[in-house]
């Protein structure tokens, strides 16, 4: 198999159509969807259920213990000689995952980088990238942004992968330790259509994740020591 993708779901009943409806346009390809039910509470699990999709993969974990876990349960799961990873809010479309893929070669990770998005969320980013870039002494960009795709090897990389958000930072950083190049594919970044962000649902969990992902950069680096 080529590609498999992993969308970590987490209360996502109302986008699931809107997923599978998406990939399906792409149906002549040779990937699988792994669709991650991230401990939803919600309707996931009965849709997920009764979707008949020859594509699509489920992977079930009961409880959310965060969205790297889920993440990563799901990337043990593919077949794929690259494996993607990207969201389940349709602000990614299937489109931004394969255009992607065809950039995909030996020794690279490719991934988006952000467009349409406010000048409050460019500027955080901006400064989490330079954080990181500076402290990690790697260049790092966009951090958060999808899809990526990268060759299965980079898996056996990821031994001690972070349960949350940070899982995207740790993700980059164990690329460029392995030597990989990173590319970026330009991507239209989407509001949400259905249901609310887990991270940026109010001014204090935005920024509680924001100094967790801090103090994550200086773990990386002491841990990289």
């Amino acid at each position: 198999m080529k590609l498999s993708i992993i969308l970590p779901c987490y209360n996502e009943e109302k986008n699931i159509p809107l997923i599978l409806e998406d990939f399906n346009q792409f149906k002549d390809k040779d990937f699988e969807l792994i669709l991650v039910n991230n401990g939803s509470k919600d309707n996931t699990k009965e849709v997920l259920e009764k979707a008949e999709c020859p594509f699509l993969k489920v992977v079930e974990v009961k409880e959310n213990i965060g969205y790297g876990y889920g993440v990563f349960q799901g990337l043990k799961q593919g077949k794929g000689e690259y494996l993607a990873l990207s969201h389940a809010d349709m602000q990614y479309g299937a489109k931004d995952v394969f255009l992607a893929l065809e950039k995909a070669e030996k020794n690279k990770l490719i991934k988006g980088k952000r467009y349409g998005r406010s000048f409050k969320e460019r500027l955080l980013t901006a400064f989490m990238s330079v954080l990181s870039s500076v402290v990690l002494m790697k260049r790092l960009t966009d951090i958060n942004a999808e899809p990526k795709v990268f060759e299965r090897s980079l898996l056996n990389e990821l031994t001690n992968p972070p349960f949350q958000f940070e899982f995207d930072l740790y993700l980059l950083y164990k690329a460029k330790k392995k030597g990989l190049q990173i590319e970026t594919v330009p991507v239209h970044f989407k509001k949400r259509i259905h249901g609310k962000s887990s991270w940026s649902s109010h001014f204090l969990s935005r920024y509680k994740i924001i100094l967790k992902m801090v103090v994550y950069v200086f773990k990386l680096k002491i841990c990289s020591l």
